[in-house]
């Protein structure tokens, strides 16, 4: 179980690892000439995967002696299949509790694990097509001059040269 303690280091480290995405990885990623000019990547990608694995890694400590009922509560295909005598000793205990599937709890981590690479196939998936819908003609893109100035959309002060 993750104490309030776990959950602010998990949080922290987050943090530290979006600005030293901002620091290291997003000069990195302007040097291979991919843009990300509002740190998406070091803002959300990179600290998103992160808790993403910590859940992994949640998933693969919790048992009964930790949570007791609870974890089926908490992962609800975790818990015992309803024609079994596992689920009506938990349902004496926890009324509320649905029948499960019997996951164990290394199957949920993969199936976490699995949807982590599933986000990102799909965000990569779906990047790539609105960039190439927007390169269309009828979407009147942008010169390769004007990419990434704020001035073709916005009213900016001038900048005194020194």
């Amino acid at each position: 179980m993750i104490q309030p303690y776990g959950a602010l280091l998990i949080g922290a480290i987050g943090g530290v690892i979006s600005v030293l995405g901002f620091k290291y990885f997003t000069p990195f990623l302007s040097k291979i000439n991919v843009y990300d000019p509002c740190g998406i990547n070091s803002l959300h990608g990179i600290p998103g995967l992160f808790s993403g694995l910590c859940s992994v890694a949640v998933v693969l400590m919790a048992n009964e002696e930790t949570y007791g009922f609870n974890l089926y509560k908490l992962y609800q295909v975790m818990s015992p299949k309803v024609n079994t005598t596992a689920y009506w000793q938990i349902k004496e205990n926890l009324s509320d509790i649905a029948p499960g599937i019997g996951r164990s709890r290394e199957m949920q981590a993969s199936y976490q694990s699995i949807y982590i690479l599933i986000t990102i196939a799909f965000a990569l998936l779906t990047g790539s097509i609105t960039g190439l819908l927007l390169r269309l003609k009828i979407f009147d893109p942008l010169e390769d001059k004007h990419m990434y100035l704020d001035d073709v959309f916005w009213e900016v002060p001038e900048v005194k040269e020194k």
